[in-house]
């Protein structure tokens, strides 16, 4: 987005993600500035569709989101395309940024009556592009591409 200051900058590492700058990038605003890249560049926001940021103009079923995600410390993103309308909540996950090296998301995403229509682990790589993470139950990774 023209204007805006690029959300990644400085959370990429070459190295191990030290837990000090991980617990840093967790305050709600960062990870709203990294669901806010993750609903613009993954493809589940459509195109032209444009951040509602008062929650008072939604239903009362993605207000009650809202408030549950805000309660344990989640950041919240809302867009809608004056006819659809997708809330994303999500924190960082110390563990699986920490092996990655890069920011993972923990992303739920709510349909306009509130429910739960999608929840998973997202990493963004190094071009900036948001995936899938793949969680497996192997002890020596979390992750898959």
């Amino acid at each position: 987005m023209p204007g805006f200051s690029d959300p990644l900058q400085g959370l990429r590492c070459n190295g191990p993600v030290e837990t000090i700058r991980l617990r840093a990038v967790q305050q709600p605003s960062r990870v709203e500035r990294l669901l806010v890249s993750f609903g613009s560049n993954s493809g589940i926001v459509a195109e032209g569709s444009y951040l509602v940021r008062n929650p008072n103009v939604m239903t009362p079923l993605l207000q009650r989101a809202i408030a549950d995600a805000v309660s344990k410390g989640h950041a919240w993103c809302c867009w809608t395309d004056d006819s659809r309308v997708w809330l994303i909540t999500g924190e960082l996950s110390l563990a699986l940024s920490r092996e990655s090296g890069s920011p993972v998301l923990d992303v739920r995403v709510y349909r306009e009556d509130g429910a739960l229509a999608d929840s998973d682990c997202w990493l963004v790589d190094q071009d900036g592009k948001w995936r899938r993470c793949a969680v497996t139950g192997g002890a020596d990774s979390a992750l898959a591409e």
